[in-house]
């Protein structure tokens, strides 16, 4: 007889297009977003499907090195859990921050979650400059 293990919940960087528009960010934008690096990254909580108890995600806007615009990307940090790909809130404002030159910037962001449980108790962000990687933990 074999024995599987449940999976992990984890998350995962996804694209913004297609998932938030400016208008899904959470309001007051000083309480729901931190700046970084100079203002050069900016992480914020986006509410996407305000019909459900869960539905806010992590936006990351960063610098694309090598683009000759000033513009930034954006990516999106999403949960890949069985009651889908939202966290109930995302608490931006608590967020604690590292800087390693040999990774990035890492942000630790506490999440809660509807039902209560607490799968992970926050969101490990790092953003390289360098690369313009966005990776999670």
């Amino acid at each position: 007889m074999a024995l599987f293990a449940a999976p992990v919940a984890a998350q995962q960087v996804v694209p913004c297009e297609g998932l938030i528009d400016v208008t899904m960010v959470s309001e007051p934008w000083e309480a729901y977003s931190r700046s970084y690096a100079e203002g050069a990254i900016r992480l914020f909580e986006a509410y996407v499907a305000p019909t459900m108890a869960a539905g806010a995600v992590i936006g990351v806007l960063h610098p694309v090195p090598g683009d000759p615009y000033p513009f930034r990307a954006c990516s999106a940090v999403v949960f890949d859990g069985a009651a889908g790909p939202y966290f109930a809130e995302a608490l931006i404002m608590d967020a604690t921050a590292g800087y390693d030159p040999s990774r990035g910037l890492t942000v630790r962001v506490p999440v809660r979650f509807p039902d209560g449980r607490q799968p992970i108790p926050a969101v490990e962000i790092t953003i390289n400059q360098a690369t313009g990687v966005v990776s999670v933990k």
